[in-house]
């Protein structure tokens, strides 16, 4: 296949005529593509980009699609998705020159700054306090004139989730979808929809990730059922599409986190030998705004609400911990602060078994990855507290939550 060569590097022949590269097999879809591209990028960013001029550029080892750049004392960061790059940076005139780099080795396009990747941000003042509210209204409306038409109803549901969408029986087997059922579900575009559905899911509507997690699960073989609740989540989406995320400078500045289980609330598959793994959430907020949830399944079964929420405050102490080690090697360890990272748990017998050396009948069998929480307990990263659970926002990740 004859291709052009990229603007800026055609070449002629002697007699004047524009040559043309043979592609002789799709670069860009090869497994080895992607990963000479990003070596290719990145030894520009670390060995090339600013070196005659003395930037210091350094690429963060906790989160490697990010950069660091400090050129006169200033700092500046970079956040690349491939080929996408978003920034930041104190001065202006070094976010041309950072540019300028780019231009001159790859070519690049410049967008607004308010739309990166289908996330709209905008940033205001009000009374003293600075905002950065996200959105993704345009990719929402985008969403619903392609799927909203199969909506039976007009009236806005008042909750993204109704019951929970069981995929299996009491028995602990699979509900069993009819083929042709499946198949005309599948046609109707199910699987593009609820693909659709977990972008602003993981982006700038936490309150859908539960719903989302659980019609994830249906891709195989959907149900009616399944294709209905996927349209009630884009109905209730598409109704708040404004609200997004808003974060606020006189919020807090330091990290604090939330964490959930359910208990006994998920049938699941392998029979009831195989026991009930159920749902565990957290989030993780700055600024009066969460900056990372989670909606997962267990690894393991748990025998108590205890347990369950125990290995729940593991998985979001992880977070928290990764959260804590970027943040110090970004250079911003005010965000950390000097004290353990408050993790609320509405729990308190999990709060117990992470801050006491307490063996009991109830956890001398948990796992034994689980008691890494009391390690970072006593390493000073987490500091464990109870919150009432009508006052936890983990709730929302967990449980299809009434409406109120």
């Amino acid at each position: 296949l004859p291709v052009r060569f990229a603007e800026g590097c055609r070449k002629f022949n002697k007699d004047g005529k524009e040559l043309f590269g043979l592609l002789r097999r799709n670069l860009y879809g090869t497994p080895m593509a992607p990963k000479n591209w990003t070596r290719c990028r990145n030894d520009f960013i670390l060995n090339e980009m600013g070196k005659d001029e003395g930037w210091q550029v350094s690429q963060m080892v906790y989160a490697p699609c990010m950069f660091k750049v400090v050129i006169d004392g200033l700092t500046s960061y970079l956040v690349i998705h491939t080929d996408d790059i978003d920034g930041i940076t104190k001065d202006p005139k070094h976010a041309e020159r950072i540019m300028l780099k780019f231009k001159e080795k790859f070519g690049i396009k410049v967008v607004s700054p308010t739309d990166m990747l289908g996330l709209e941000r905008h940033v205001y003042v009000k009374d003293g306090v600075r905002y950065c509210h996200l959105s993704q209204k345009a990719y929402v409306d985008r969403l619903w004139r392609e799927f909203g038409h199969h909506r039976r109803t007009t009236r806005v549901p008042e909750r993204p989730c109704g019951d929970i969408l069981f995929t299996t029986k009491e028995t602990g087997k699979a509900v069993e979808v009819d083929k042709e059922e499946s198949d005309a579900v599948i046609q109707k575009g199910y699987r593009e929809l609820v693909g659709g559905l977990l972008w602003p899911a993981r982006n700038t509507a936490p309150s859908i990730q539960h719903a989302v997690s659980q019609l994830c699960k249906c891709m195989q073989s959907p149900s009616l059922n399944a294709w209905s609740s996927a349209l009630q989540v884009l109905h209730w989406l598409y109704a708040n599409r404004e609200e997004g995320i808003t974060f606020r400078s006189d919020g807090n500045s330091v990290l604090r986190c939330f964490s959930d289980s359910g208990h006994f609330q998920s049938r699941t598959t392998g029979g009831l030998a195989a026991g009930y793994k159920n749902t565990w959430g957290c989030c993780i907020h700055l600024f009066n705004g969460p900056i990372l949830w989670m909606s997962k399944r267990h690894n393991h079964s748990g025998l108590s609400a205890a347990e369950d929420e125990y290995m729940a405050l593991c998985h979001a102490g992880r977070q928290v911990v990764w959260l804590r080690h970027l943040l110090t090697e970004m250079g911003q360890e005010q965000h950390v602060g000097p004290d353990p990272t408050v993790i609320e748990c509405d729990n308190k017998q999990a709060l117990g078994w992470s801050t006491e050396q307490m063996v009991t009948n109830g956890n001398r069998f948990i796992e034994r990855d689980y008691h890494k929480v009391k390690e970072w307990v006593e390493m000073g990263y987490l500091d464990p507290r109870h919150v009432k659970g009508i006052e936890n926002p983990s709730d929302l990740f967990t449980k299809s939550v009434d409406a109120p």
